[in-house]
């Protein structure tokens, strides 16, 4: 096959097109009004990454890395505030009419002065004085405006360095694919809108880029970041409650920008940590609020430095006018130097008028000098701003004023949004648009908007993407039928061996088959012998929340010769209501514990590798439906009826990949003091259940139609009643059961989060009770397991604690990111956290059973690992080691 065909005289028309193309975009600029400038240091070298503020405008911007900065404005006087991290603002007044007004700029070095402050030995360092009123008044500068709306326009730079040899083969068919040396960009420009307390809107007006594939133009997670909240992404904010159990501050003299002062405060970490900050945060003296912060945070994909600076927009009302984040990411290989630049320039601001400002307490206490105030509100107005008065103007604020002071500030922000707020319904708090046209913008109209100009090496990168969609052009046809030639084998080899869904055109009917090779398809256990399984679905889609499934699940145990199959069709309806009707029904190998038994993958692995079988199987015919639905918020209804004929089974193979004489496999009989009771005989069984379960106070959302639960700040509370109903279809069974439980998942904030479950249950006839049917617990006898464990018993043995008469349990697990380990050297670095156990058993065989446990979660984000003991009737039993990948 020859070389492709390149019309010479198309390929010089669309170059002589460029060539104009620029020329009309260079004198577009010339007409525009513009500020443009360099900002350098005394010696000339450029200061990158400054940031430029026009009062008059309310808008920053961000120089790039060359210290190069480019604003649009209208003609008019303007006050320019140009500033940098460690060097003195100055402050320009410009008339800028049609003529580009060009500014050099030279910042000199900032000298902070220690006066009137002297640290003795011993003595606290005046930082921490400073800290505690900036972390007691986070909450309201947190809240401080309630509304906004911004233009904001956000660059994103990447410049690939190194990527390993394997991701370059594998990358060398793609049509655009990473190259190393490159840059790649992504601009936008959005209008954001901010209502109080946590809405945002954004609209996307344009946005460009020389990546490869689709772009990502939601900015929310830069904007929406904040200092002042407990924590920021994966790190501990230096303002948060806790801040000094994890920081040390030390005070490195003052500065003034006007009729400011500003604090420099230098933030290391108490150890090495990849949740904790390091870097200089600037705090304004009397407002105690942000000037400006330079940190950095270690993660394990590089370090990560986070610039913001604030300027006062309106009425003291401090807002960042750029942010500046800078990525240094090495991982497997790969080397990326990343940069997120931002210039924000703000309109329609309004002050939140429902709290007292610190520095307008005094006018407030004035005002009502009376003790005793007519209306209730204005008294409790006036009581807050005394208490809080009291405490700033304490000479030594102590960690506890500390603390008074943020919960006061917090109840201050939050009360007027109580009164409001007694709706469960929580309305969504970001909306994102993308303009029709946002793409299609063209260079003129970019030049013409880019506030932060771009670098050379960016240009680079535009231009070696429209080379590339030139070649890719002109030589498309001929490479389209080649490719698609290959795609075809390669699309039907791929679909026939893993996962793949298809739709219909309307995508109203989706078909999904999960492929011939997975973990999941293939296992091994002595009763089946080898056993393949193969599933598919298809759903008809009537609209949100209302659909029609069926997931067929079919398999052949090779030892035993027996189809197993199984099918459950499923129909959600009344999507407010989250109502689901299922109808099951097949022939299968079932585990007699199906809730909580071992994994099938772990028990093909023990038996084939160890010989050890774990898992005790019966064979089960059976058909069973149900429905549940919400009564009412938080209150769901569940009801089921089960037909199901139990057949015992042997083992059937005495296969193993090691055979080891010294050890044979067990028989397929749990081990269970109540069997000789009620043995493991073939017998019908039918039954049906009821369940209410009710959450007070469940928050949900409704997104197309469709309810979806939240949280809540209240524990659950179950109720479940099972009934075996003897002679009904050949059943033998016989029995009464009751359960309730209460249980609850809540976050502490800080990365820390408990969760608790208590709950009991009693068999209240049982007089013939099939083992499928007794009270089975979540026991992992073997040391690994393939999820994270929930209310499990680490310790206890497969089976044996099942009961037919009564039973009480209770679990609780702590999470948090510091407790004992983690404080320590090499694990401090890393992003696990630490976790405590407790669990506690009783039932008439076996009683006071308490089990502890410590171990460590999230290890390199996809294992936890812990040790735990168990105590026996309140004396010493037994001990071991779990690991959990939580893949």
């Amino acid at each position: 096959m020859g070389r492709p065909t390149i019309n010479p005289g198309r390929m010089i028309i669309k170059r002589i097109f460029i060539y104009l193309l620029l020329l009309v975009q260079y004198i577009a600029v010339l007409n525009g009004q513009v500020i443009r400038g360099n900002i350098a240091d005394k010696e000339g070298k450029p200061i990158p990454f400054s940031t430029i503020f026009i009062v008059e405008l309310t808008r920053g911007t961000t120089a790039n890395i060359d210290g190069r900065f480019e604003l649009q404005v209208p003609e008019g006087h303007y006050t320019l505030f140009i500033r940098a991290l460690g060097y003195r603002t100055d402050i320009k007044e410009v008339d800028v009419e049609k003529e580009p007004v060009n500014i050099n700029t030279i910042l000199f070095e900032q000298v902070y002065k220690i006066e009137e402050v002297r640290v003795y030995s011993g003595q606290e360092d005046p930082a921490y004085g400073i800290m505690r009123k900036a972390i007691g008044l986070a909450p309201y500068y947190l809240n401080q405006v309630n509304h906004w709306n911004a233009e904001v326009y956000m660059k994103g730079s990447i410049d690939v360095l190194k990527i390993p040899k394997l991701f370059q083969r594998a990358m060398k068919d793609e049509e655009e694919k990473i190259e190393v040396g490159r840059n790649y960009l992504e601009e936008s420009l959005n209008e954001i809108t901010f209502n109080a307390p946590d809405k945002y809107d954004q609209r996307v007006i344009s946005f460009n880029s020389s990546f490869p594939g689709e772009s990502n133009v939601d900015v929310m997670g830069y904007i929406k970041s904040s200092f002042y909240e407990p924590t920021v992404e994966m790190a501990i904010s230096p303002l948060a409650p806790n801040a000094f159990s994890h920081y040390k501050f030390t005070y490195e003299g003052v500065s003034f920008e006007g009729k400011y002062a500003i604090n420099k405060i230098k933030v290391e970490p108490r150890r090495k940590s990849q949740q904790l900050f390091s870097g200089y945060l600037y705090i304004v003296d009397d407002y105690w609020n942000i000037h400006s912060a330079d940190l950095t945070v270690e993660l394990f994909i590089g370090p990560i430095r986070i610039k913001q600076l604030y300027s006062p927009v309106k009425e003291d009302a401090w807002l960042p006018v750029s942010y500046n984040l800078d990525v240094k990411a090495s991982i497997i290989g790969i080397k990326v130097d990343v940069t997120y630049l931002s210039s924000v320039k703000y309109s329609e601001i309004e002050i939140n008028s429902q709290i007292t400002p610190p520095l307008a307490l005094q006018e407030t206490i004035e005002k009502y000098e009376e003790p005793e105030i007519a209306e209730p509100e204005l008294a409790q107005d006036y009581k807050t701003a005394k208490k809080v008065e009291e405490i700033l103007s304490k000479e030594e604020m102590t960690n506890r004023d500390m603390i008074r002071l943020a919960r006061l500030m917090d109840k201050e922000t939050k009360k007027e949004r109580e009164k409001t707020d007694t709706s469960l319904q929580i309305v969504e708090t970001t909306s994102y648009t993308i303009e029709d046209d946002a793409h299609k913008r063209d260079t003129a109209y970019w030049n013409s908007i880019r506030p932060i100009p771009l670098t050379e090496s960016e240009l680079l990168g535009y231009k070696a993407k429209d080379s590339v969609m030139l070649a890719q052009s002109d030589t498309a046809s001929l490479a389209d039928s080649t490719k698609k030639e290959k795609s075809r084998i390669l699309e039907f080899a791929e679909n026939l061996t893993s996962a793949k869904t298809f739709r219909s055109k309307d995508s109203s009917v989706v078909f999904r088959y999960d492929g011939l090779i997975g973990f999941d398809k293939l296992g091994f256990n002595t009763v089946d012998g080898w056993v393949y399984r193969q599933e598919f679905s298809i759903r008809k889609i009537f609209g949100p929340g209302r659909e029609f499934g069926i997931y067929p699940d079919i398999g052949y145990a090779f030892n035993r010769h027996v189809v197993l199959w199984k099918i459950h069709n499923s129909l959600a309806y009344a999507p407010m209501k989250r109502g689901n009707f299922y109808f099951d029904f097949g022939k299968s190998s079932a585990d007699f514990n199906p809730d909580h038994g071992i994994d099938r993958f772990l028990n093909s692995v023990s038996s084939l590798f160890f010989r050890y079988n774990f898992l005790r199987l019966y064979e089960e015919a059976f058909a069973k439906a149900g429905n549940r639905i919400d009564l009412s918020n938080g209150l769901v209804f569940g009801f089921s009826l089960n037909y199901a004929y139990r057949y015992h089974l042997e083992n059937s193979t005495d296969y193993s990949f090691f055979f080891r004489n010294d050890r044979d496999y067990e028989e397929n009989e749990p081990e269970n003091p109540h069997l000789t009771k009620y043995p493991l005989d073939n017998q019908e069984s039918f039954s049906i259940q009821l369940g209410l379960t009710f959450t007070p106070r469940y928050h949900y959302r409704i997104r197309d139609g469709v309810k979806r639960m939240v949280n809540s700040a209240f524990p659950t509370f179950n109720l479940q009643y099972r009934k075996g109903i003897p002679n009904a279809f050949g059943s033998r069974a016989d029995f009464d059961y009751l359960e309730t439980r209460i249980y609850q998942n809540k976050d502490l904030g800080m990365f820390a989060d408990i969760s608790w479950s208590v709950g009991s249950g009693v068999f209240i006839t049982n007089s013939n009770v099939h083992f499928a049917d007794f009270k089975q617990f979540n026991t992992q006898e073997i040391p690994v397991l393939m999820e994270r464990p929930e209310n499990v018993f680490m310790l206890l043995e497969y089976y044996q604690y099942a009961t037919p008469e009564w039973f009480a349990e209770a679990h609780i697990k702590y999470n948090t990111p510091f407790l004992i380990i983690k404080l320590l050297p090499f694990f401090s670095e890393r992003l696990w956290r630490e976790t405590l156990y407790g669990n506690y058993l009783y039932t008439p065989d076996f009683k006071n059973y308490v089990e502890l446990g410590y171990g460590l979660s999230d290890v390199y984000l996809i294992a936890d690992a812990g040790i735990f003991v168990g105590f026996e009737n309140w004396s010493y039993g037994r001990w071991g080691v779990k690991v959990s990948l939580n893949f």
